[in-house]
Parts: C-alpha cells; sequence; structure tokens
C-alpha cells in the first residue's frame, strides 16, 4: 500500500540523516585532533628556535673563551664545558626537530582525512537531501493488474473515456504532477480523477509527481478497452474429462509434488494471486489426487534449490513429481534464458535468479519415472522443445487406458507453462491468475485418468478465452523439457476421490 511505502521511505530517510549525524560527529572529531595537532606542531616550532638560539649562543660563548682566555688550564676546561654543552643542546634541537617533523606528517594526514571527511559529509547532505520520502503515487480505480514479468501494469475498462481515481502521498508540496503531460490538480487529501479517452484498444497513462527538492516518482500503466464478453459456463455446467479410474490404478506409481507460490518479493513488485495459487493447487493434488505435496510459499533462493535438492535424493524410479511454480519470470535479454525469481531476488543482478538451466540440471539427475513441471510465470515457455505426439483417434476406452498405463511407465520429462516468451497475467479480477484457475478446473472435472496433454487441451482453451476478454495475447505451451532426459510417455493425472 502507499502507506507502507511511505513508513519504508520514512526509514531509509532516517537511517541516512542517522548516517549524516555520525559522519558530522566524526568530522568534528579529526578537526579536534588537527586543532591539537597545529597547536602542538606551533609549541614545538617555539621550542625548537629557542633551542636553536641557546646553541648559537654556546658556540658565541666558546669563540670568545678561545679568543680572550690566557690562562691555557682555564681555557682549556671552559672550552670542554661549552663544547659538552653545545653537544647537548644540539642533541635536543635535533630531538625537537624530529617532533616536530612527526607533527608535520600528522597534521598533514589529519589535513587529508579532514578534507576526505567534508567531502563524504557533503555528499551524504546532497542525498539526503534528495532522497527523504518522494511522492508515492496510488490508483484506487480502476483495479490495476501486476503483470508476472513484474513490470507491465495493466487495467480492463468497459467504457471508452474511463476515469482514473487516485491518490500521491509526499511529505513536501508538489511543484508538478501531470497525467499524459496534462497538468492537474489535486483535490481533498491529495486525491486526483482524470478522464482517460481511448483513441485505441489501449491507451498508456503516465502519471507524474514532483515535489520542491526536485523529488520525481512516475507511475506508467495500460488502460485496455475489454470486449462485450459472452456470459460466462458456470463451474458446475462444465463437461467431465479424462477416462474412468481403473481398478488398477496404483500401477501408475506413487506421485509427489513440490507447490511453490510467490507473492511477497523484498525488491520486486509483489503478486497477488501466486500464494493462493499454489495453496489451492496443493490441496487439490493432495486431497483429490492422493499427492504427496510439500508447499513452499514466499521462497528464497535456498528454499526452493534445498527442497528441489531433497526430491532428487530421496525420490527413485517408482515415484512421479509434479513442480508447480507460480511467480515472478524474467528473461536475460543476452541468452534467452528463462529465470524463475524467489523472494530475494533483486531486479539488478542474476545472483538470486533461478535459471531454467539450472533446473533441468536438476530434472535431468532425478530417476522418478514421470515429471511434470507446471510453471506459471513470464517466460517459461524458454523451457520448451519441441511438441508432442499425440494419442490416434478412434480408440476404444480400454485401450486408451492401456496404452496410458504404458505411457506412464516411460521416463517422461513435460512441461506445462503459462505462456510462452511473453508476460502473463497475474490476476483477472478473482483469486487466482488465469492459468492457475483453468488448471484447477480442468483438475476438478477429470472424472479418472488425465494424460497432461488432455489436460492442456482444455486448458489451453480457458486461458485463451480470459487473455482475450482482458485484450492479452497469452497461449500456454505443453512439451518436453529441453535437455532433462525426457524419453517418451506423458505425466498421467490418476484422481483418488
Amino acid at each position: 500500500s502507499a502507506t507502507a511505502v511511505v513508513w519504508q521511505l520514512r526509514a531509509e530517510f532516517g537511517e541516512l540523516r542517522r548516517e549524516l549525524d555520525a559522519k558530522a560527529k566524526e568530522l568534528a572529531r579529526v578537526q579536534g585532533e588537527l586543532d591539537g595537532a597545529r597547536r602542538a606542531l606551533d609549541g614545538r616550532r617555539g621550542e625548537v628556535e629557542a633551542e636553536r638560539q641557546r646553541v648559537e649562543q654556546l658556540r658565541r660563548d666558546l669563540d670568545d673563551t678561545r679568543r680572550r682566555e690566557t690562562n691555557a688550564g682555564a681555557r682549556a676546561t671552559r672550552v670542554a664545558e661549552l663544547e659538552r654543552a653545545i653537544a647537548e643542546r644540539e642533541a635536543a634541537l635535533a630531538a625537537r626537530s624530529r617532533e616536530m617533523e612527526g607533527l608535520r606528517a600528522s597534521v598533514a594526514r589529519l589535513e587529508s582525512e579532514s578534507r576526505d571527511q567534508r567531502e563524504r559529509l557533503e555528499r551524504l547532505r546532497q542525498q539526503t537531501a534528495t532522497s527523504g520520502t518522494g511522492p508515492v503515487i496510488q490508483i484506487l480505480q480502476p483495479e490495476l493488474r501486476t503483470m508476472r514479468d513484474g513490470k507491465s501494469i495493466r487495467a480492463s475498462v468497459a467504457v471508452d473515456r474511463p476515469v482514473v481515481v487516485g491518490r500521491v502521498t509526499s511529505e513536501m508540496e508538489l511543484v508538478t504532477f501531470t497525467v499524459n503531460d496534462r497538468a492537474e490538480k489535486l483535490l481533498a487529501n491529495n486525491v486526483f480523477r482524470t478522464e482517460i479517452t481511448l483513441a485505441r484498444p489501449e491507451e498508456t497513462v503516465r502519471i507524474v509527481a514532483i515535489d520542491r527538492q526536485g523529488r520525481r516518482s512516475g507511475l506508467d500503466f495500460v488502460l485496455a478497452r475489454e470486449p462485450r464478453a459472452a456470459p460466462a459456463a458456470s463451474a458446475a455446467s462444465e463437461p467431465p474429462v479424462g477416462l474412468p479410474r481403473p481398478a488398477s490404478a496404483a500401477a501408475f506409481g506413487t506421485y509427489h509434488a513440490l507447490v511453490i507460490g510467490n507473492n511477497d518479493y523484498k525488491l520486486l513488485r509483489p503478486l497477488k494471486t501466486a500464494v493462493a495459487d499454489a495453496r489451492e493447487v496443493a490441496r487439490v493434488l493432495e486431497q483429490d489426487y492422493g499427492f504427496r505435496v510439500r508447499l513452499l510459499l514466499n521462497a528464497s533462493r535456498y528454499d526452493m534449490l534445498a527442497a528441489l535438492n531433497d526430491l532428487r535424493e530421496k525420490l527413485t524410479e517408482k515415484d512421479n513429481l509434479l513442480i508447480y511454480y507460480a511467480g515472478h519470470g524474467e528473461l536475460d535479454d543476452r541468452n534467452q534464458r528463462g529465470h524463475w525469481l524467489p523472494i530475494d531476488a533483486e531486479p539488478s543482478s542474476t545472483a538470486n535468479w533461478i535459471s531454467n538451466v539450472a533446473i533441468t540440471d536438476v530434472l535431468n539427475a532425478m530417476t522418478v519415472q514421470q515429471l511434470l513441471v507446471v510453471a506459471d510465470s513470464c517466460y517459461a515457455g524458454t523451457m520448451t522443445r519441441s511438441s508432442l505426439g499425440r494419442l490416434e483417434g478412434g480408440l476404444s476406452e480400454g485401450e486408451r487406458l492401456r496404452l496410458l498405463s504404458l505411457m506412464a511407465h516411460q521416463r517422461s520429462r513435460m512441461v506445462m507453462t503459462s505462456g510462452g516468451v511473453e508476460p502473463v497475467l497475474d490476476s483477472t479480477g478473482g483469486s487466482h491468475s488465469a492459468f492457475a484457475h483453468a488448471f484447477l478446473s480442468v483438475l476438478r472435472t477429470n472424472v479418472g485418468v488425465l494424460p497432461g496433454q488432455e489436460l492442456f487441451g482444455h486448458l489451453r482453451l480457458r486461458v485463451a478465452s480470459v487473455a482475450d476478454r482482458v485484450q492479452m495475447r497469452q497461449v500456454p505451451e505443453y512439451a518436453p523439457i529441453k535437455y532433462a532426459g525426457h524419453e517418451s510417455g506423458d505425466f498421467v493425472f490418476v484422481r483418488m476421490n
């Protein structure tokens, strides 16, 4: 929420202020040491000069004694005394000179340190002046949907001239507030209300706020005109799918699932439905299909990789594994490699991203019989290779079950993705993403045995229909995983309850 963002910015500003105070104290300490060193140096200069004058006086006394003293014995005694005194004074002078040189070096060091501290303090003052809590823009109407690439924001509207309502939160007075480069006035409580004309099916809205310290905040999103939708079919009217469960269902093996849902990203835009999607998928797999499910919510890179490696070590060729991931995805433009993003991922660094190659390496090392990755994230399509063959039409129910049983005993490595190499919808206004809603609907209507390819056929039509209604292109994919050891066959869902 905007309030949470403001509190976060205030905390960051407070931290900068504390650092500024600490630097000011450090500068004062260095300056104090410098002033003390300068006073000590001035004192040593006076002592050295006084010592030098005493040495000069002793040398003059020595010269006078040598000229005037007529008694040889007295002259020799006096000369020896003066030479000893001169040697002592010269030693003292040398010691004072060394002390003075040391003080000069200390003064030079402290002057350099003082300059550095002043420069750091000035930089920090400038940073503090331009940081603080800048304006925060919040859209109240229409509801914005975040795409799973974490970057794209959209809203669907049913009219050609929709009204956008929002609020700007700012600690300082705003000097500029514009919507699509047009100045707008703020109402009470810094609320704004502006009408957008949709000359095309989609229009980009750009909102900019600048406060009197020059701190700028911007928000870009897309308004899409939705077509008039036909009434949606109710869940109860959806036809059943799959084949009746045979008596020998146990022959398909033991089913396991790792289900991951990431909403609460630390440095990326949070998602709305990934956690709810993961929870419901885990529930359906466990209660309706008898899967042994491990559920990870808001997982870090370590959590995700540790869970994958744990499954790699424990599962055998008698097991089947489904991995479901809902969360942000990202594409590395340089090598066109897709990544899953854990909650500790950083937008500017790939250090905590998990590449599809790393995931594939773990999957390739697994000995499980059937393996299916279901990825509801952006750019998940980079995991797939060539398409999958289909069962021939015209087969009897018994023959299809026999072939599915044979397929279930082949080493299969399949991936079902919510889209290809493009952003995908996080929410269409409900509690689940378009992909998760379709995936769950097909699982619920399965009467017994359902191959992954058939599930995908039903799912693809439902997702495409929803995406079309909100002016989005989202085409799910289903294929063997590249380089993961796929041989043949398909992942087979067997409903137990």
